[in-house]
């Protein structure tokens, strides 16, 4: 058994992922945003501004947040590209941004998250590491 680091771990994770839209999506916004699996899930097309100007003013408002406050959420370039690799077209644009095929609400990201985890042979790598890698990417440009 090895060890990795949150940041080599999600690296290798996202490569393992089944080629589902949705599914990478997911993973990838958490890496580029720090955006908890709950806050993912609850995340609605009304509360996004893709802008699409590469980034500059793109942004998500949470607000069913852990601690209840509401919160902006800057889009780098590749949670732009995430989305908008989903995004639906304008008058399909309500609701959750992630649903099932059949229209349904997104129950859990566990389970491609985890069979991607598996294949890649990452023991105890969970799904909140994404959140530490954001974190970490963050602190790395300066970010406080």
């Amino acid at each position: 058994m090895f060890s990795v680091n949150t940041n080599t771990g999600a690296m290798i994770a996202l490569q393992y992922l089944n080629k589902t839209q949705g599914a990478l999506a997911q993973n990838q916004n958490a890496i580029n945003t720090g955006m908890r699996k709950n806050e993912i899930l609850a995340l609605t097309w009304e509360r996004g501004d893709l802008a699409k100007d590469l980034g500059f003013n793109a942004r998500i408002t949470l607000y069913d947040t852990k601690n209840g406050e509401p919160r902006g959420i800057p889009l780098n370039k590749a949670a732009i590209a995430a989305l908008t690799s989903i995004e639906p077209d304008a008058e399909q644009q309500a609701g959750r941004v992630f649903k099932r095929r059949n229209g349904e609400d997104w129950g859990q990201i566990r389970t491609a998250f985890e069979n991607a985890v598996e294949r890649a042979g990452l023991p105890d790598f969970r799904f909140h590491d994404l959140w530490h890698t954001a974190a970490s990417h963050l602190a790395m440009r300066g970010s406080r």
